[in-house]
């Protein structure tokens, strides 16, 4: 009975570390999103002033 209670007690502990894996997944996609746009930013900035 005990390995019964203990299979229920893990697999909430196993749901949640699967939600933070994901949440810290979309982080870095965002984050490189957000690196992303900087660098494009800075390319056309750069572009814009070396064109001139």
């Amino acid at each position: 009975m005990s390995q019964y209670i203990n299979q229920f007690d893990q697999k909430p502990q196993e749901e949640v570390s699967d939600i933070k894996k994901i949440v810290v997944y979309l982080k870095s996609i965002r984050s490189l999103l957000i690196y992303a746009v900087i660098l494009l930013f800075l390319n056309a900035f750069l572009i814009l002033i070396f064109n001139y």
